[in-house]
Order: C-alpha cells, then structure tokens, then sequence
C-alpha cells in the first residue's frame, strides 16, 4: 500500500487538496469522480476513497453480454 502526504492549499476562502498526478494514475482517479473522505478516530488520518458508481458497474456487465 502506498501512501503519499499532501498539504492543503487555499485560494481565498477555498481550501483545495492538490492530489499528485502519480497518485491519480496509480489509483485510476480521474477528474470528475466522486471522493469519500473518512477520519481515522484514532490516528486522526483522513482516508480517501473513490466512490463506487453502482450504475457503471451494472451497465459494463449488461454492455458486455
């Protein structure tokens, strides 16, 4: 598993979080798709996710019959 640090950036009142190119390719992110952001009550580390599309997934199997 890897892990990468990043650090928040802010653009007036906006905080954006710059995720690394390598990063997005390793994990298959892309823009537009939905993240899940989840803290770690105990460590206090923020785990991101990609949210699971469940009609994309349903449509691929349908589309490959």
């Amino acid at each position: 598993m890897n892990k990468w640090t990043v650090y928040l950036e802010q653009e007036g009142e906006d905080l954006m979080l710059p995720l690394p190119p390598d990063m997005l390719k390793e994990l298959g992110w892309n823009e537009g798709d939905t993240l899940l952001w989840t803290v770690n009550e105990e460590t206090g580390q923020i785990i991101l996710s990609k949210k699971k599309v469940w009609y994309k997934h349903l449509w691929s199997k349908l589309w490959k019959k």
